[in-house]
């Protein structure tokens, strides 16, 4: 790295979380929308495409430092960090790049090239600006990691790097070392992820020092980052595995679920009914929270750069249910409410996995209870898959299961009482 330049003022900079999950464009937005039409060998397949990811990072945790490659991406001239994965004729790659919010007079493209340039007006009235914790902040930049297929972008993590003022300073030679000490704390994440099933999503750079333990990068401009940040940037990325484990399934009846929010609304879920069993995994509201899941689903989101293409991504929440008896089944349920000033929407969920006999569930609109709607299922026991929609708010929820019954082998290869459900939120025409 070049030699800082004195005369540089430090800078107080935040990584703030943007968008994570499905890029719309991905293929596994088809295999959502087919599980959520159709339920049964639908879900199953989306599932084992999930599990799947998972062996991709359990490879990666792995390997040693050498797997990791700097190259220059030639879709669009960005430097990246990827760790490849060889199946078969496929190879499949973690991969993280940083895209520069620059002055358009110093881009002759629509992203700006790493070290391409000799200064850049970081803060510069053209470039966007947010606001995270009450303080204002201009976008310097985006941080993405994916897990990629070739040009199939399956999972990405994308996350704003912000200044708290408008500054100059000289950049050659400066990210390209940044993007190389985030990459430490990358590494970290995907470390502590697999060794702790606790660990959690953070929304910044100070969130994640409660998670990976990881030591201050000095910059060329002395920012407040760390490899903390890039901790925070790997735990995004690894929420895509969904923290399945070898001790997936602990016990006799479990429920995996996962949320899917297609639409252009955030959805605000509460708290579950718990009939039978518990939630046994919840996304997180961050290591400044501890023991509080937060229940906010956004509506897809744009996260990438002012002047660079857009790139839709779909949000998702991760929940399991679990019961310890021997003898008893898994029940639950969910409200949930449409969080619009103009639209008005709400309803609840519920699934009931009994010991013996058939998985039923159901899904209701208008003012009813969790444990109402849980009490209606008896009814809704002969189909793998659910669905109720809103002409007003123009919204459709979609729920399923796999099965209606019997065991199943889970993502280890264990034979038990283990089900999974897709759940959709998606716009009508």
């Amino acid at each position: 790295m070049d030699t800082p330049n004195q005369d540089i003022q430090p800078v107080q900079a935040i990584l703030a979380a943007k968008a994570q999950g499905t890029p719309m464009a991905s293929s596994m937005i088809n295999l959502i929308k087919n599980a959520a039409s159709n339920g049964g060998p639908s879900v199953v397949e989306y599932f084992n495409i999930k599990n799947f990811l998972n062996e991709v990072i359990s490879f990666v945790n792995g390997q040693g430092d050498a797997i990791w490659k700097l190259d220059t991406d030639t879709r669009n001239g960005q430097k990246l960090y990827y760790a490849p994965y060889l199946v078969g004729s496929n190879t499949y790659f973690f991969m993280v790049q940083y895209t520069l919010n620059g002055s358009p007079n110093s881009q002759s493209n629509s992203s700006a090239i790493l070290n391409a340039v000799d200064s850049v007006s970081l803060g510069d009235p053209s470039n966007s600006t947010f606001t995270y914790e009450g303080k204002d902040y201009d976008e310097m930049g985006i941080y993405s990691a994916s897990i990629a297929n070739g040009e199939d972008n399956l999972y990405s993590a994308l996350h704003r790097l912000g200044t708290v003022s408008a500054i100059e300073t000289p950049i050659a030679g400066l990210f390209a070392g940044y993007l190389s000490s985030e990459l430490k704390g990358i590494k970290t994440s995907l470390k502590s992820l697999k060794d702790n099933v606790d660990a959690v999503v953070g929304e910044s750079a100070e969130e994640t020092e409660a998670i990976a333990a990881t030591t201050e990068t000095e910059l060329a401009f002395d920012t407040a980052l760390s490899c903390a940040s890039g901790a925070m940037i790997g735990l995004g990325l690894l929420s895509a595995a969904v923290r399945i484990f070898d001790d997936f399934i602990l016990h006799t009846t479990a429920h995996r679920v996962e949320i899917h929010n297609l639409s252009k609304y955030t959805f605000a879920w509460s708290e579950p009914y718990l009939d039978h069993g518990s939630m046994t995994l919840a996304p997180a509201a961050g290591p400044s929270q501890p023991g509080v899941s937060n229940y906010l689903i956004p509506g897809v989101t744009d996260g990438a750069p002012p002047f660079a293409e857009p790139q839709l991504t779909a949000h998702f929440s991760a929940f399991q249910f679990e019961e310890k008896k021997a003898l008893w089944g898994v029940g639950w349920g969910m409200n949930f409410e449409l969080q619009n000033a103009d639209q008005s929407l709400k309803g609840a969920i519920a699934y009931s996995i009994p010991y013996s006999g058939k998985n039923g569930a159901t899904v209701l609109l208008g003012d009813i209870t969790a444990k109402d709607a849980y009490q209606s299922i008896d009814g809704n026991k002969s189909t793998l898959s659910w669905s109720a929609q809103n002409t007003d708010s123009k919204v459709k929820i979609e729920i399923t299961i796999d099965f209606l019954e019997g065991e199943h082998k889970n993502p280890s290869g264990k034979e038990g009482y283990f089900y999974q459900s897709v759940i959709v939120i998606s716009d009508l025409p």
